[in-house]
């Protein structure tokens, strides 16, 4: 409704040709700006109308019905009087109404959520924070990014808007996700699954799922605490080539992992944990405790450099540091709410 009410009727009909067919490698492809004001491109957003059962369908035209009776009545099409029933549906009143009913079909798999923050600290993180949700938007161009359970980056909302941080590195040519509902820290394969399974008709093929990391929960209870151990690690790298090291598939299953690779034995005793979890701690320290951005990144960006050239995802201290990240973009930039903390 709000999105026909700004474009007008008369700019959404001056583009009916184009909207005669549904495009959903718009914005994929070619060379062109993608424009997030542009009313195609939230045309050509994925709606997967194919996945939908017919009780959905059913549901999202009876809403559709009722959005384009708002528009009627508000008088949205010029032509309302004191006797007007609508019991026929002009050209542009049926054009309109296609259009509610794909939308309706579309915003749910691609509506972000806009929240605030509510805190009882306004000068550092504290861990009865809570994010309440304040309702959704479309944003066309963050739709674009496809899914992972460990999403490249992090974000908050800054009023309407919203705010996106990276959360580790990314190489050159790496693609770009989000998160559309559980990190793979919070909650396990099954429960993630199903959920996007439900709301976004699909099935996760992202590499958490697919190595079916463990939560923090888990990770925490591995390891007897909050800090990664040498004897919890499964997989390091080559300290010659880094090459994934698996610790039960080498040629020397224990301490000394033979590359397959490069031939480079590497110790797994070797790997600096104490270092990479006194960096970790810093970053949070930083981020969580002073709201100190600059020096806190920095910090995050050492700790990610050593963590990269011993070890691979997942483990506890990364975790910290991207857990931290989130926490202190929404101190520092996101929406929020002081409450009273509990005694």
């Amino acid at each position: 409704f709000r999105l026909m009410a700004k474009y007008g009727l008369d700019h959404i009909w001056s583009l009916k040709d184009s909207l005669k067919s549904h495009d959903d490698t718009s914005g994929a492809l070619g060379d062109s700006e993608y424009r997030t004001e542009d009313f195609i491109n939230t045309f050509n957003l994925v709606c997967h109308e194919d996945k939908m059962d017919s009780e959905d369908h059913l549901l999202r035209t009876f809403v559709a019905v009722f959005l384009l009776k708002m528009l009627q009545f508000n008088n949205f099409f010029g032509n309302r009087t004191d006797n007007e029933k609508f019991e026929e549906l002009s050209e542009k009143e049926l054009f309109i109404g296609k259009l509610l009913l794909h939308f309706t079909n579309t915003f749910p798999q691609n509506v972000h959520d806009i929240a605030l923050l509510q805190t009882s600290e306004m000068k550092r993180w504290v861990n009865s924070s809570e994010i309440k949700s304040l309702g959704a938007g479309v944003y066309p161009t963050c739709a674009l990014f496809n899914h992972s359970c460990d999403p490249s980056f992090m974000r908050c909302n800054f009023g309407k808007g919203m705010v996106s941080v990276a959360n580790r590195n990314i190489l050159a040519g790496e693609e770009i996700s989000e998160c559309y509902g559980q990190m793979y820290y919070s909650k396990n394969l099954d429960t993630r699954r199903a959920e996007l399974r439900k709301h976004y008709k699909f099935e996760c093929q992202c590499i958490p799922c697919l190595e079916n990391w463990p939560t923090i929960k888990e990770m925490q209870y591995a390891s007897g605490g909050k800090e990664t151990k040498h004897q919890d690690l499964m997989r390091i790298r080559c300290k010659k080539c880094r090459q994934e090291l698996e610790r039960l598939k080498g040629v020397k299953v224990g301490n000394i992992l033979t590359c397959l690779v490069c031939g480079q034995e590497t110790e797994v005793e070797g790997v600096p944990l104490a270092e990479i979890k006194e960096k970790s701690d810093l970053s949070q320290k930083l981020l969580c405790d002073k709201l100190d951005w600059c020096q806190g990144i920095e910090a995050v960006n050492d700790c990610q450099t050593v963590f990269d050239k011993y070890l691979v995802a997942p483990s506890i201290e990364l975790y910290t540091t991207q857990i931290s990240i989130w926490r202190a973009l929404w101190m520092m930039v996101g929406n929020k709410k002081l409450i009273k903390g509990i005694l």
